[in-house]
């Protein structure tokens, strides 16, 4: 009888300690938990702009079709394509004799300054006033023309700056310094043109290029990776490491552009903030910044 009670006793002790100890087990391990890796960068500031993306059309700055005033037969042209021409220079010579009547040859000049792009014909063919004979391009300066909706062109100015990307890589910088007052018709859009300020070699009208027009510009904003934002109904946030914590902040943004954020309150230059894996953090959770701090 005296051990059975013996066992009650102990039995009861360890139905009060148990808990006990097993609380202190579950503490300890919420204490010690590993911390969250996560990529973090100093933030500092830079430019950044709202952008339109468009493509566009390279061309010379004054640019012209050269029809003849009467119809004929193409005697020959005296230039060949690639040529540079002057204004006035005679470029084709045309028949205009019918049976029973000669006539002397009508000479084609060109309209303009520039270089002979395109010969449309053959000699021997027949011509017609609405039939252009040539394309002359004045090419000493290059422009980029871009078709715009009137959404579009109301957010741009001449002045604004834009970067044509002849390729993925390479970008030339340009000025809007024309902006359509009429809209056509048919396609209910405007065209914009753009002077290169700066001219690539090898680079020809005709040639379809990628545009980027800046309509707002900030030179010196706080900028984030958009990815470090995590947004909610009430408030934009991001997490800032500090002593190997995440701590978050409320942040007031403002132009967003090419996956980065301004930052116009709530930061500091100089402030470490976490820019993958902040959404599955929670304040003041244990961090490990992977790799270096960019």
């Amino acid at each position: 009888m005296k051990m059975k009670a013996f066992r009650g006793e102990n039995i009861g002790k360890f139905a009060v300690v148990f808990p006990i100890l097993m609380g202190a087990l579950l503490y300890a391990g919420e204490d010690e938990k590993a911390p969250m890796t996560v990529e973090a960068m100093v933030v500092q500031r830079g430019e950044i702009a709202e952008v339109l993306e468009y493509f566009g059309t390279v061309a010379g700055y004054e640019e012209a079709q050269v029809y003849p005033d009467m119809p004929g037969k193409l005697l020959e042209y005296t230039v060949k394509e690639g040529d540079e021409v002057e204004k006035d220079q005679v470029i084709a010579k045309l028949d205009r004799s019918v049976p029973g009547l000669e006539f002397k040859p009508l000479l084609v000049k060109s309209p303009i300054r520039g270089i002979v792009g395109i010969l449309y014909l053959k000699p021997g063919q027949a011509v017609a006033p609405q039939v252009p004979l040539a394309f002359i391009s004045n090419t000493e300066s290059l422009d980029v023309l871009v078709e715009m909706p009137e959404t579009d062109l109301n957010r741009i100015r001449i002045g604004d700056e834009a970067d044509i990307y002849i390729d993925s890589i390479t970008a030339v910088p340009g000025k809007i310094y024309r902006i359509s007052h009429a809209l056509n018709p048919m396609s209910r859009m405007g065209t914009v043109k753009i002077r290169l300020l700066r001219r690539p070699s090898g680079l020809r009208p005709g040639t379809l290029v990628r545009v980027m027009v800046k309509t707002r510009l900030v030179k010196s904003a706080l900028k984030v990776p958009l990815r470090a934002l995590v947004r909610t109904d009430s408030s934009n946030y991001v997490f800032v490491v500090e002593g190997g914590r995440a701590r978050r902040r409320v942040v007031e943004t403002g132009l967003v552009s090419r996956g980065w954020v301004e930052i116009k309150s709530g930061l500091q230059e100089g402030d470490t903030v976490v820019t993958l894996g902040a959404a599955g953090l929670q304040d003041g959770e244990a961090v490990r910044i992977r790799g270096e701090i960019k």
